[in-house]
């Protein structure tokens, strides 16, 4: 008995004006030449209006969403990993404002135990910085202090 199994990657990409998280689908993994369009799968809008960047935690169970009108990380928890679709808001994780500008970009450390957060500044004359927030459960935002 043979048991086939097609299996899909998935793209989400971040619009910081459309306000949502459309997915992706690809024929054959990390090729964007081949991806078409499916559905709309998050609308962050309620929790953020100008949404900068996303993360994964390790396990896939939830997601992270940064933006620059409120400064805040945002979690949602997955119930299916990595599948944004079904995601569901939980809580503000982190608020960033007293430590960075115009947050556009975070990303974690190989164990999860750092986070770093890139500031673009409010203009085309601002620093640029990378702030490094130590976690104290990995990959759990909440437990961010500034490193």
């Amino acid at each position: 008995m043979t048991i086939s199994k097609r299996i899909v990657f998935t793209l989400s990409i971040l619009f910081s004006f459309t306000f949502i998280v459309p997915a992706h689908v690809f024929a054959a993994p990390y090729n964007i030449a081949d991806a078409t369009f499916t559905q709309v799968a998050l609308d962050v809008t309620d929790q953020e209006d100008c949404p900068t960047a996303m993360i994964f935690n390790n396990d896939g169970g939830k997601l992270y969403v940064i933006g620059a009108c409120s400064n805040e990380i945002n979690e949602y928890a997955l119930a299916t990993p990595y599948d944004i679709s079904t995601a569901t808001f939980t809580q503000m994780a982190f608020d960033t404002l007293s430590d960075i500008d115009t947050p556009s970009d975070m990303l974690f450390n190989d164990d999860g135990t750092v986070l770093y957060i890139m500031d673009r500044g409010d203009s085309l004359f601002d620093q640029k910085d990378i702030t490094a927030y130590a976690l104290a459960t990995p990959y759990d935002i909440s437990t961010a202090t500034l490193t």
